[in-house]
């Protein structure tokens, strides 16, 4: 909570900041009220507003609860600097059951972020998932064990994408990114990824490397997974001809 109030002054720089400091401060509004009511909602609910106001789950309190078992596709990786910290996130997605995942990790000089797992790796294991209305982050019981590396992934439309992107924010009004997997992707140079059907979703523009894209795809669809973060895409790795390519990310802000 306390971040989204230290954002409001960066909305004002952007050309659109009307409608997005109406929508930033909606959504402070709305997480106040939610939090007024909170013995009132279901209990789904209320871990997602807990999660807005900050308040830490335990790792014993998730481990508790039951577990995802699966092949564990590691897509993509991104590191984000915030203030002190690193945030970085790995996205994993169950061969079996198709389940998407985020493995979040926060990093400090005193103790940096750990090794992490590879992208492109593919881990056998357990997940348990964070309360949540939309469960997204997630952590392992104990060790994962190596099951070799991802040669095949899978995607879907563009509009099927958001279709569960729009599933997804109607349960947690607070979810801030989610995985997007697109078959038969192509990047273009004017800064938009398209797929088969001809729609079309904007790259974000700290993403740079287009010219690794154009010498992996040589142009040609591909299966591409990124971040969504409901205005703009952040490629993270790709999938052509039995490989996974990963495209690595240093973002210097949210």
């Amino acid at each position: 909570l306390a971040r989204a109030v230290r954002g409001i002054p960066a909305l004002l720089t952007r050309p659109d900041w009307q409608s997005k400091l109406l929508e930033g401060l909606g959504l402070l509004h709305l997480t106040i009220q939610a939090y007024g009511r909170l013995e009132t909602l279901p209990e789904a609910v209320q871990a997602d507003v807990r999660g807005a106001i900050g308040y830490p789950v335990s790792v014993e309190d998730v481990l508790a609860l039951p577990g995802v078992t699966d092949t564990w596709q590691v897509i993509g990786q991104s590191i984000e600097a915030l203030e002190r910290i690193r945030a970085r996130r790995t996205w994993l997605r169950g061969e079996q059951t198709q389940t998407s995942a985020l493995l979040l990790e926060f990093g400090v000089p005193q103790a940096p972020l750990s090794a992490g797992y590879a992208v492109g790796a593919r881990l056998t294991g357990t997940l348990h998932f964070y309360p949540s209305n939309a469960p997204q982050r997630a952590i392992f019981s104990g060790d994962a064990t190596l099951a070799g590396q991802i040669s095949i992934t899978t995607g879907s439309s563009i509009a099927m994408n958001l279709e569960g992107y729009a599933a997804s924010l109607g349960r947690n009004l607070w979810l801030e990114r989610t995985l997007f997997s697109l078959s038969d992707a192509t990047l273009q140079p004017d800064g938009f990824v398209r797929d088969a059907s001809g729609a079309s979703l904007p790259v974000d523009s700290r993403f740079t490397h287009l010219r690794l894209w154009q010498a992996i795809s040589g142009a040609h669809p591909a299966t591409l997974h990124g971040e969504w973060n409901g205005e703009a895409l952040l490629p993270l790795a790709v999938t052509l001809g039995g490989e996974h390519f990963n495209f690595a990310h240093l973002e210097d802000g949210a």
